[in-house]
């Protein structure tokens, strides 16, 4: 992922940010979606994704293994599932 260094020296100032993104059943764009987030010019030690998972095909597993994968390379990234789908679309920024 290609974050630039413009916010290299700001980093400690910089505030905490959390970015959530609700998806259901998003195979096709879910990857994309995510790595759009990755690219933002932002410290990465100050960037908080949280993926809010509803999904009851095999968007699951991708966004699985892209948390995974962005884990490794240094993101604060993490894939937030729900037993109950309880509040539709809404229900996801509750939990998260």
């Amino acid at each position: 992922m290609g974050q630039t260094d413009s916010y290299a020296g700001a980093a400690c100032s910089a505030p905490m940010v959390t970015i959530q993104l609700p998806v259901y059943n998003e195979r096709y764009v879910v990857e994309r979606l995510v790595d759009a987030v990755c690219r933002m010019e932002y410290p990465r030690e100050r960037l908080e994704i949280q993926v809010l998972d509803d999904s009851t095909d095999d968007t699951v597993e991708i966004v699985r293994a892209k948390v995974a994968l962005l884990k490794q390379e240094g993101f604060l990234i993490e894939q937030i599932r729900r037993v109950d789908r309880r509040g539709f679309k809404a229900g996801p920024w509750r939990q998260g």
